[in-house]
């Protein structure tokens, strides 16, 4: 968990090339003077993952209209003009399916659709459409997809839970609908299933009238016209609601709810609810007793790591607490770490992903600094060890271009040469739980090699120039619910299409490579890149996923003349002065690149003993000083110590020698 340790050592956020940069860690996160302040309400998501970068929807100050973003080489670059025009409240859903953005403006009552990709953008024919609500100013929509591909928006207004429903993917609608009784009351949406059954829900937060929490459900299929469609169930609560809730879920069906309270109890300010893929309902105490604004609760999901992460305003600044998300407990105070602070600035307004995301991509966090009147932003770093050095790289059904030329390729991401006879993989077709093939490798694989495992040996050939490795007709990659795990000695250690309450249907004639790290890769439209371009296909290509892509522009050369992404040496570690050294010593580098940085100070058992940084920095030069004491502020023993300077994707080490 990360410390802030401000008697420890002071960051600047600013890097020169001449001398190394001092930092203040009363500065936590970067301001976006370009950005306007305009982010809103704890159900709105204005920033969304996809396709391996971070997207925002901003209002810039040069600019009336709404802007779509992308965070590509450590900055927010405009992609495209929504136009929409009015200070506004969006929230914004990602179809990672299809490449769709879907965004409610609820001050101007309009839907937009945009078609996204990795090289453009662009708003869909037809868009924006006017959608049949009264202006909303304080408690705005929510919008997602069901996942049979029906649209809701939802929200309060009235005395009145309403909702829009769209059968044709946005470009209409129905009235606005009264489904339940509702006072000024703040909703969020997601689809989730639950015993083998589709659901979209609506979860509220009530800050007038009954002051209660709820949620309804709707199975898909069922008419949303129908007021009796849409059930409740219990909450395991009965204290008074504020209007301030965001709900989401995990791969396995699981939801999370976040809710602000109306009156604290025992210092609690919020709840964290669980709901469990069966129906069953949990709670927590969520307590702050810091001074200052603290509101604004929202969730996100780290599904390599397994961690919860509840951020809010608390204390007036952006802060999160992070938990393991299969063994919840009660948030104390101390459990908060701020992820966006300013010296005294007030913030609020946080804006997080709905999304259940993965590690080699960190989270990012925007909100609005009161104080100063701008946008700030932050990425919180989210690390991981792989369960392998082999993973499966791409999962290409395109066909190549004959016709037959279908693969699957495995990409060795270490510096070590592998022995293939330790792996196999298993093919399992259209959603069986016992695989239909299985191929056990043979030979080794040298450090950032590949091999390829073809459906059709004559067609790999002719589409690709060379040998496929092995060649597996069982391996048919023809869509529906076809899945692909690999096993090391017998244990899995990564798959394609495995999530946990069933599989996701796709269709052949796509090429999915892998853009993101999470573990078992199981949710393969946000683990993997999905193109439905014929001639998509990288066998002597760049292996493109987050491990490597820090620096693309280092490359090696394989044994079939392509290029990889290479290891990159991103971090210039110095040593360390004075070492030995008492009391303290200051410790040196550079970073190449801007990224998430970890440094830390381990005791030759591998325990840590303080953590001097976590978060994202500027490509430039930094010195940290460390002090002789641990994460308590209590005074290390004399002795050797470990220093690391971690990015994620390169790491570099020295030893310390503290004498007494």
């Amino acid at each position: 968990m990360m410390k802030w340790i401000f008697a420890i050592f002071l960051i600047t956020l600013c890097c020169v090339q001449t001398a190394f940069a001092q930092f203040n860690l009363e500065i936590v996160g970067t301001a976006l003077p370009e950005i306007r302040t305009s982010f809103k309400k704890a159900n709105q998501s204005q920033v969304v993952f996809h396709q391996g970068h971070w997207w925002g929807i901003f209002r810039p100050v040069a600019d009336s209209n709404w802007h779509l973003y992308k965070f590509v080489d450590d900055a927010w670059q405009d992609q495209l003009s929504i136009p929409i025009a009015k200070d506004d409240q969006p929230d914004a859903f990602m179809d990672n399916t299809h490449n769709k953005m879907y965004v409610i403006f609820s001050t101007s009552n309009k839907v937009v659709r945009i078609s996204i990709s990795e090289n453009s953008s662009s708003l869909d024919s037809g868009f924006p459409v006017l959608l049949d609500m009264t202006t909303l100013s304080n408690d705005p929509a929510s919008i997602a997809r069901a996942n049979n591909g029906d649209l809701f928006v939802s929200y309060a207004q009235g005395g009145s839970l309403r909702i829009l429903h769209s059968v044709d993917d946005g470009l209409s609608w129905t009235p606005n609908i009264a489904i339940k009784q509702a006072s000024s009351a703040l909703t969020d949406l997601v689809a989730f299933k639950s015993g083998g059954q589709d659901f979209m829900s609506v979860f509220v937060g009530q800050g007038s009238g009954e002051k209660k929490f709820r949620f309804y459900k709707l199975g898909d299929g069922d008419d949303p016209t129908n007021s009796a469609n849409w059930s409740e169930e219990t909450l395991p609560t009965s204290l008074v609601s504020d209007d301030h809730v965001n709900i989401i879920k995990d791969f396995d069906q699981n939801l999370y709810a976040a809710m602000k309270l109306g009156n604290s109890v025992n210092n609690a300010k919020f709840l964290l609810m669980k709901r469990t893929f069966s129906g069953s309902w949990s709670v927590f105490n969520v307590v702050s007793t810091q001074t200052g604004n603290t509101t604004r609760p929202s969730l996100t999901i780290d599904e390599t790591n397994n961690f919860l992460y509840f951020f809010a305003t608390v204390g007036a600044i952006i802060q999160y607490a992070k938990l393991d998300k299969d063994n919840l407990r009660d948030i104390a105070n101390d459990d908060w770490q701020p992820i966006i602070k300013n010296s005294s600035d007030s913030f609020n307004n946080a804006s997080i992903s709905y999304q259940s995301l993965g590690a080699g991509n960190p989270i990012t966090v925007v909100a609005e600094n009161d104080t100063k009147g701008e946008a700030w932003y932050n990425a919180l770093d989210v690390p991981y060890t792989a369960n392998s050095d082999l993973l499966i790289s791409e999962v290409n059904s395109s066909d190549g271009s004959s016709g037959t030329a279908s693969f699957i390729e495995l990409f060795n991401l270490s510096r070590n040469t592998l022995t293939l006879s330790d792996f196999s993989v298993k093919y399992y077709d259209n959603g069986a739980t016992s695989p239909s093939t299985t191929k056990t490798l043979s030979g080794s694989l040298a450090p950032l090699d590949y091999v390829v495992i073809a459906n059709d040996a004559a067609a790999f050939q002719s589409a690709y120039g060379f040998a496929a490795d092995f060649t597996v007709t069982g391996f048919k990659l023809d869509g529906g619910e076809d899945a692909v795990l690999l096993f090391e000695n017998g244990t899995d250690v990564d798959g394609f299409n495995n999530g946990a309450d069933g599989k996701v249907s796709w269709s052949a004639g796509q090429d999915f490579q892998r853009t993101n790290f999470p573990n078992d890769g199981e949710n393969i439209f946000f683990a993997y890149l999905n193109s439905g371009t014929s001639s998509a296909g990288t066998p002597g290509g760049v292996n493109d996923f987050p491990i490597l892509k820090s620096d693309r522009s280092l490359t090696a050369i394989g044994n079939r003349g392509e290029t990889f992404a290479n290891l990159p040496a991103l971090i210039d570690l110095q040593p360390a002065y004075p070492n030995p050294f008492n009391p303290q010593t200051k410790i040196r580098f550079e970073l190449r690149q801007g990224a998430p940085v970890r440094v830390n100070v381990f005791n030759v058992a591998g325990q840590l003993v303080q953590e001097l940084h976590n978060g994202f920095l500027a490509n430039g030069r930094y010195e940290l000083t460390w002090t002789g004491t641990d994460n308590n502020g209590a005074p290390a023993a004399s002795g050797l110590y470990i220093l690391s300077v971690q990015t994620p994707s390169a790491r570099e080490s020295q030893r310390l020698i503290l004498v007494r």
